[in-house]
């Protein structure tokens, strides 16, 4: 849960700080003598506050939104469950694969050493094998009736189990992880997997949107499914 009373204070702090930065960006000149030195500096101290203030008073909305529609989430007793896309993360990895191969056939790899080898090989190895998976994921799609679930590739059943069946669902996300203390959470730069383990199917993993992120969980919640939760959101 979001401490947005510490949230609340920092944004008053910074403002304050920001208005004074900006009186004296604006008026600094007329009221008192300035050195060039300083006032370069205060312009730049301004600019960064400026987008920190923004970027925190951004964050606090979208969190607030983000709650609010969590809070509106119910599970119905049928509904449908697409992967999400990837179409960002795929295309990052693209590029990243073709600019590795660019740096093998250019040479520059050799010209980095034996590291800028071995790391070259290894990023043609393993991105290739990322963009598959990614670009197999998105073909999946559940059907939830009750306490069966159906399983869908390209729109074709491959599997159905009960609701008993499952041993553990996990959650996890997937990109750039970072952490941020005091008045900011903890938070995945990615998005939500799912992962289930059933009797008699092969585990999947499917890519989610928040949304559907938040209507599996509850869904499972609801027959008291065994989950492994590792998402922040």
């Amino acid at each position: 849960m979001p401490d947005f009373k510490s949230r609340k204070i920092a944004l008053n702090i910074m403002l304050f700080v920001l208005l004074i930065s900006l009186m004296i960006v604006l008026f600094g000149d007329k009221l008192f003598e300035i050195e060039r030195d300083f006032e370069i500096k205060n312009k730049i101290f301004c600019g960064f506050l400026a987008f920190f203030y923004l970027a925190l008073l951004g964050d606090t909305y979208f969190t607030k939104r983000r709650m609010e529609a969590k809070e509106k989430i119910k599970v119905p007793n049928e509904f449908k469950v697409f992967a999400f896309k990837q179409n960002l993360h795929i295309l990052l990895y693209t590029f990243a694969l073709l600019f590795d191969i660019f740096l093998i056939i250019s040479g520059k790899a050799r010209s980095s050493g034996i590291v800028g080898i071995i790391f070259s090989v290894a990023l043609l190895i393993f991105l290739p094998y990322f963009i598959y998976n990614m670009i197999k994921r998105r073909y999946y799609s559940l059907e939830v009736k009750s306490k069966n679930i159906k399983i869908f590739f390209k729109n074709e059943e491959i599997g159905s189990f009960e609701i008993k069946n499952i041993s553990l669902v996990k959650f996890f996300g997937i990109g750039v992880f970072f952490k941020k203390r005091g008045f900011l959470r903890k938070r995945n730069g990615g998005y939500p997997i799912m992962k289930i383990y059933a009797y008699g199917i092969d585990a999947i993993e499917i890519p989610l949107t928040l949304r559907d992120y938040w209507l599996l969980k509850n869904y499972f919640k609801r027959y008291r499914v065994n989950l492994d939760d590792t998402y922040v959101e």
